[in-house]
Order: C-alpha cells, then sequence, then structure tokens
C-alpha cells in the first residue's frame, strides 16, 4: 500500500495534506525519515508515525445502518440524538451523512467518511432508486394512484413523478423514487389530504437492511465498497492511489 493512501485512511488529511506531510520530512516507517508518498508499506508489519506519534491504520469505510426512531440525520445533537451516538467514536468522529432522513423514518441509512462518494449517492444524476413502505392515515384509492403516477405532483414548482406505487393494504403502500427531495413522500401524499404516519426506506439502489434489526449496523466489505464506488462512476481505492 502506498505510504499516502496509509495516511489518508488513518484519518490524518487529505492525499494532497498527507503529501506534505511526507515531503517535509514529519514521516517515519519503522523508524526512517520517508519523503516518497508512494513508498510501499504493509499496515500489519511497518509501523508509521508522524511526527514520532504512531498512525493507527483504519480503511475508508462505508457503514449501513437499519435507522430507528428518535434519531437526527444530523452529526451533532440538536433536538433528537445524532444518528452518530449509534456508532463507536472511532467512526462517528470522521463520519460524513449520506443524505437525510427524519427524526421519525426507520431504514436502509449509510454513513461514510468518503465526501465524495457520498456526494455521488445523493446526486439525483445517478439515479439511485429509494423505495419507501408507508402507512397512511386513511386508504388510498386505485384511482389516486394512476394520476400520481401518470401527472406527477407539484412540490413547490418542481414535477416530482415517482417511479412506482404498489398499493400493499388499502392504508399501506411501497413507493420508489429517485430524486429524494426534502419530505418528499409525505408532501406526494399530503397533496391529496392524505398523511404518511409511518415511513420506511426499505431500499437504496440495490442496498437493504438484509438482517438488520432497527437501531443495528454494520461494515461494508472492501469488495461492497467498491461496488458502489464503481455504480457512481469512481475507481476503486486501490486503483486511486495506484
Amino acid at each position: 500500500m502506498r505510504l499516502d493512501k496509509f495516511l489518508s485512511d488513518s484519518g490524518l488529511g487529505s492525499r494532497r495534506h498527507v503529501r506534505k506531510f511526507c515531503r517535509h520530512g514529519f514521516v517515519k516507517v519503522d523508524g526512517i525519515v520517508i519523503k516518497d508518498e508512494a513508498y510501499k508499506v504493509e499496515p500489519s508489519i511497518n509501523k508509521v508515525t508522524y511526527l514520532d506519534e504512531e498512525v493507527i491504520y483504519e480503511e475508508h469505510f462505508v457503514i449501513l445502518i437499519n435507522k430507528p426512531k428518535g434519531y437526527m440525520s444530523s452529526n451533532i445533537d440538536e433536538a433528537y440524538p445524532s444518528i452518530l451516538r449509534i456508532l463507536p467514536e472511532k467512526y462517528a468522529k470522521r463520519a460524513v451523512l449520506v443524505g437525510r432522513l427524519d427524526v421519525d423514518t426507520t431504514g436502509v441509512y449509510l454513513i461514510t467518511d468518503d465526501g465524495k462518494l457520498a456526494n455521488r449517492i445523493i446526486n439525483p444524476h445517478f439515479g439511485f432508486e429509494k423505495e419507501y413502505q408507508a402507512r397512511l392515515t386513511r386508504s388510498l384509492e386505485e384511482k389516486t394512484k394512476n394520476e400520481i403516477l401518470l401527472k406527477g405532483v407539484d412540490l413547490d414548482g418542481d414535477i416530482v413523478i415517482p417511479k412506482k406505487i404498489e398499493i400493499i393494504e388499502p392504508d399501506l403502500v411501497n413507493i420508489i423514487v429517485s430524486e429524494g427531495k426534502y419530505h418528499e413522500i409525505k408532501r406526494i401524499f399530503k397533496r391529496y389530504g392524505n398523511e404518511v404516519i409511518d415511513l420506511k426506506r426499505t431500499r437504496l439502489a440495490y442496498i437493504t437492511c438484509e438482517n438488520l434489526k432497527e437501531g443495528e449496523y454494520r461494515l461494508f466489505s472492501e469488495e461492497e465498497i467498491d461496488k458502489l464506488r464503481k455504480e457512481v462512476g469512481l475507481p476503486s481505492y486501490e486503483e486511486e492511489f495506484n
């Protein structure tokens, strides 16, 4: 692994910054000053220090959380606790939130330390589908469903057309959108005099919570991260640093 990748992945700074650290002689590998940012290191074998303090290697991460109710998609506690309270501090301190879910919305939620990846996932250009299960205050008529799918809904001047609406029970629907506008699902049904009383995101693109219970999380594997980066036009980290 390149030295600059090791340092950047460990949270020491951007690639540009850690390369400067190397060139200024601030970085040692096994006690020897290394100024070549491309120098190869093995995290399990070599001891790397910055200003004589050991650098503990940590890969870039993507975390999937089955978000429970009562947590805000925020880096800090506000009216409700931050979603980051679910995670160990070593991840929370480097976390970039991938979009937002309302405090009372549950389901698929991603957190990473890669801002570029996060921005691309939420960018409508890449068309990541978002599937939700919504419980309504009253039944959704088939006629209303067809009208929404045919004409769309005007949300502050933007016409939003869901990709699919499926009526599971009279007052329970699956709905798929791709844009992810503010309170989009709730606003769509409110235009027709209906209120969403329970909302769960069941899928983001191909990502589901699988067997995760509400409040549980898991780390993506390296292969899963590479696949996700490929989906948004980014190279794997290994390719990016070589």
